[in-house]
């Protein structure tokens, strides 16, 4: 390639193209390159050794937009801050001689051809354009073997990125409507009381058929009573099981030994104060302790397996703040966590409306 029609390369290559060649250049020579960018213009960083065995830092300033007098300057002190030799090459632009300061190296399309010319450094033809550039269905190009058989051959086998943005998009679309179907789903059975007492009866139909074990183990509760212990059948808490030696233990009494009154039978009468609903079992919170001002404080939790009481599936729904008398066996205490506090814990035999 001429000295004229790398000329004419360079005049017609952006900032970038242009900063390619001086890198290469500069690594051509033995020096070591880096790359930095500042706005429109890229700074060519490398260093060497000279003949003499000196090293060497050269900064060079692609401009793209054609440097002012005062930037030239500022770009020069910062050179001799860092101690580094000041290059300008300005190939689209050029530079008036009357702008460039003293002790700066300037170059234009012409002087750069010929430094690339000395070091054996051709710009590359691009004859591929991006029509011509085979890419697969990502966007990555492929390199082609030549032989034009295997190629038709692969095209068949190819997924056409279009059709596959299609087909991920139909994945998406059924994939978000399958969950908002199941939301609604979960929606609906949530604010239906009798859905929810469907499913329970259908579960508690399936339950009865599976062997019952002899052996129980809840991980939230500690202080666990001994199988041998007496204790009322689960089989009649639905039929209303109310221990006839069931006592009210004091609640202070109970809260500070739980573990000392484990498989006790107790009945106590208070206000709810909360309903909660797991998979296996309902709990309520009953505030048990009546104050002077005929408040409710100090919470039991009574807690019992769904389909052992209220075989209706609870159609008379407990509420909140109703006063309600509960019989049951103490089971030591739920298991304390970062929002709530341990309770002694009651296995709950019959719940009835105050009066009930």
């Amino acid at each position: 390639m001429s000295e004229g029609s790398i000329h004419e390369v360079i005049s017609n290559a952006s900032a970038v193209d242009v900063a390619s060649l001086v890198q290469r250049l500069w690594e051509e020579r033995g020096y070591e390159t880096t790359l930095t960018f500042s706005g429109p213009d890229i700074h060519v960083e490398a260093v060497g050794e000279t003949d003499e065995g000196a090293t060497r830092t050269v900064r060079t300033w692609v401009d793209a937009d054609g440097a002012t007098e005062r930037q030239l300057r500022v770009f020069v002190n910062a050179c001799d801050r860092d101690e580094v030799e000041p290059h300008v090459v300005a190939a689209k632009t050029g530079l008036n001689s009357g702008v460039i300061p003293p002790g700066i190296a300037t170059f234009d399309a012409s002087g750069l051809a010929v430094e690339l010319r000395e070091a054996g450094v051709e710009p590359e033809d691009d004859e591929t354009t991006e029509e011509e550039q085979e890419t697969d269905w990502l966007g990555e190009p492929v390199d082609g073997d030549g032989d034009d058989a295997d190629d038709d051959e692969e095209e068949t086998e190819e997924i056409d990125r279009r059709e596959a943005v299609k087909t991920v998009a139909s994945y998406v679309l059924v994939g978000l409507g399958s969950y908002l179907a199941v939301e609604r789903l979960s929606d609906y059975v949530q604010s239906s009381p009798e859905a929810r007492a469907a499913i329970r009866r259908h579960m508690t139909d399936l339950r009865g058929r599976l062997p019952r074990m002899d052996v129980s183990f809840d991980p939230n509760v500690t202080n666990q009573t001994r199988m041998n212990e007496a204790m009322p059948s689960r089989q009649s808490a639905s039929g209303g099981d109310r221990p006839a030696n069931a006592t009210r233990i004091p609640y202070h009494e109970l809260a500070a030994d739980t573990a000392a009154f484990s498989g006790d039978a107790v009945r106590y009468e208070g206000t709810v104060d909360s309903v909660k609903e797991r998979e296996e079992t309902f709990q309520i919170d009953l505030l048990v302790a009546e104050t002077e001002a005929d408040e409710w404080t100090d919470a039991v939790a009574c807690r019992w397996e769904i389909g052992t009481l209220f075989d209706d599936s609870m159609s008379v729904r407990l509420l909140e703040n109703e006063t309600v008398t509960v019989w049951g066996v103490v089971r030591g205490k739920t298991r304390a966590t970062r929002y709530e506090r341990a309770l002694p814990l009651i296995e709950t035999l019959d719940i009835t409306r105050t009066g009930g």
